[in-house]
């Protein structure tokens, strides 16, 4: 199961961020369903728009490229199972 770090986009610190991010072997989320995202908000928003079950696309900025990975959307544990 792949595990995704969100952080607030932040101008200062953005570059800075992705590049240990990068080095790190973390991805970084470009846009879901060619939609760009600019937040960590922006992402909670898209995705929690979508109906557990359905699929999304997800547009990843790996090693320098980017590649569009598919998703099954799935449902937020509760706090108990959390």
């Amino acid at each position: 199961m792949a595990k995704i770090l969100l952080v607030e986009d932040n101008e200062m610190n953005r570059d800075m961020l992705s590049r240990r991010l990068v080095r790190r072997g973390y991805d970084i989320v470009m846009a879901v369903d060619g939609e760009h995202i600019e937040s960590s908000r922006g992402l909670i928003r898209a995705v929690a728009g979508v109906a557990p079950g359905n699929s999304i696309r997800i547009t990843v900025r790996r090693q320098g490229r980017e590649l569009e990975i598919p998703v099954t959307v799935g449902r937020r544990p509760t706090e108990q199972q959390g």
